[in-house]
């Protein structure tokens, strides 16, 4: 259980950042 919340929640997380930059910016930045 863990080790899911280890790596699912900063993926969860960067993915939020990722769209909210891809909004600012209106451009994808990998």
């Amino acid at each position: 259980m863990t080790i899911r919340w280890i790596w699912f929640v900063p993926s969860k997380i960067c993915m939020i950042f990722a769209s909210r930059m891809n909004r600012s910016t209106g451009k994808s930045v990998v």
